[in-house]
């Protein structure tokens, strides 16, 4: 990983998952990733299958220029990547596993910032992600 709060984000994933393969969404205080906040997003999954974004930190907003809240998550990628990006977040949740290490993904915007992005997977409820 390569940004402080990437690492900063799994480290508190694995603190507040207490040995679970994810954490409750509820386990989650946001005053402990206060500093963090303004990079992280939360997406979610409809019963029609979309990846849609429940909430997404004032940075990342700004970076892609845009309040991104229930935006289709898979819209952001070039047409070529969309199917691979659903699969993955796909996997993530069934899994219960981070996508993190060898499946980092770093990416450019259009204005040029380089970002870094770890998949963690919540349940809203025991066992259900």
């Amino acid at each position: 990983m390569r940004h402080t709060s990437t690492q900063m984000l799994y480290d508190y994933f694995n603190l507040v998952r207490k040995g679970e393969p994810a954490p409750l969404r509820a386990d989650v205080d946001p005053k402990a990733l206060k500093t963090a906040l303004p990079d992280v997003f939360v997406l979610e999954t409809g019963q029609n299958g979309e990846t849609t974004f429940r909430l997404a930190g004032m940075r990342v907003c700004a970076i892609l220029g845009r309040e991104l809240h229930g935006e289709d998550f898979n819209l952001l990628w070039l047409k070529t990547s969309r199917h691979k990006m659903n699969l993955l977040t796909q996997a993530v949740l069934a899994s219960r596993q981070p996508v993190v290490g060898k499946a980092e993904l770093i990416g450019e915007t259009v204005s040029g910032h380089r970002l870094e992005m770890l998949l963690l997977p919540l349940c809203s409820q025991p066992g259900v992600c």
